[in-house]
């Protein structure tokens, strides 16, 4: 949009779920290769921490959302998380370090 000449303040990026993390690492990648800042973006429940490193709220919310384990989560991130993510850091947009 950019090279087509598009004004940075009238471009919104935004997803949901899985969606919404592939939103927040491009627009971090975006501004690690120093393009213009986006008018806005909307994250609704991005998942930004595909090998849950930061996990404890999945065990302190257990019993709130009973579907959301772990493991489930495991069991849906791996196939993603090995084929396209494992080697590179944009898979956990929020650095953990």
């Amino acid at each position: 949009m950019l090279d087509a000449g598009g004004d940075p303040a009238r471009i919104a990026s935004g997803g949901e779920s899985a969606g919404a993390g592939l939103a927040a690492a491009t627009l971090l990648a975006a501004r690690h290769a120093g393009l213009p800042h986006s008018a806005a973006v909307l994250l609704l429940s991005p998942w930004v921490d595909l090998p849950q490193s930061a996990g404890r709220s999945l065990e302190s919310k257990a019993e709130v959302d009973p579907s959301m384990t772990a493991t489930a989560l495991r069991v849906r991130a791996a196939p993603w998380w090995s084929r396209v993510c494992s080697p590179c850091t944009t898979s956990d947009p929020i650095p953990r370090h």
